[in-house]
């Protein structure tokens, strides 16, 4: 019953983390247009209102990819950081395996045990 509770609890904390990342960039540039707009005489509201929905969407973007898990292979797909159809090794495949091999020494030395 604990787990269950558990669960629900982090949905909704996910949920509306997720709401007020994507609310407060868009009330912020939307209030600073409006001040503008007010007191400065600038017409920029346009302009701030869709930058403001760019950083909201990119925040919650970053959220759920963090939230997914960034090593997922198919979340990499989704974003484009990775493509199957490539041949061979890129550059980034081998800076990806020179991290996980300085990542299993850190652990080692630390005395940690080695991720799999």
């Amino acid at each position: 019953m604990d787990k269950e509770k558990s669960s629900v609890l982090k949905a909704w904390v996910l949920i509306i983390q997720l709401g007020l990342t994507v609310i407060a960039p868009i009330v912020l540039c939307v209030g600073v247009g409006v001040y503008l707009k007010m007191y400065q005489d600038a017409d920029v509201l346009l302009l701030l209102s869709i930058v403001g929905i760019l950083a909201g969407a990119s925040g919650a973007w970053r959220m759920a990819m963090n939230y997914v898990g960034k090593d997922d292979e198919e979340t990499m797909i989704v974003s484009g950081m990775y493509d199957k159809e490539t041949e061979g090794v890129d550059e980034e495949d081998e800076l990806l395996e020179e991290y996980k091999r300085n990542n299993e020494e850190r652990e080692y030395v630390l005395g940690q045990r080695p991720r799999t």
